[in-house]
């Protein structure tokens, strides 16, 4: 069994966000093109960072290790499947949020036409979500 998961520091241009989370291949994927891109996508980002506070890249490495330590000190799982990795960005964090609200609609559009037995309304909520910041 897979774990799938990792600590992810997001380092942008105005300020870094670190998250532990699985799937983080997400941050790829397209619900336009409905598959991976090779671009970060903004809405991906948002829904993977938009709760986590700013931090210094020297807070972020602390932190990263701070969750890595708690984790592997956990006698039930201590597993982290793919360690703390770093993803840089070449924008401010208010450029991705600016581009996640105009990506958003467009994604919602695609998700209500798709959504059969409305297996995309959490999709469509989170989305909903980031038009709303």
């Amino acid at each position: 069994m897979s774990a799938d998961d990792g600590i992810y520091i997001l380092e942008m241009k105005d300020r870094v966000r670190v998250v532990h989370a699985q799937n983080i291949e997400n941050l790829w994927w397209s619900t336009l093109a409905g598959r991976q891109i090779t671009n970060f996508v903004p809405t991906r980002i948002i829904e993977y960072y938009g709760s986590e506070e700013s931090l210094t890249i020297e807070e972020a490495h602390i932190k990263a290790s701070e969750i890595y330590n708690e984790i592997m000190d956990d006698d039930f799982c201590p597993i982290v499947e793919y360690g703390i990795q770093h993803f840089k960005i070449n924008k401010t964090w208010n450029k991705i949020v600016e581009e996640a609200k105009e990506l958003a609609p467009k994604e919602i559009k695609k998700l209500q036409k798709d959504n059969e037995n409305n297996f995309c309304d959490y999709d469509i909520e989170a989305l909903q979500r980031i038009i709303a910041m």
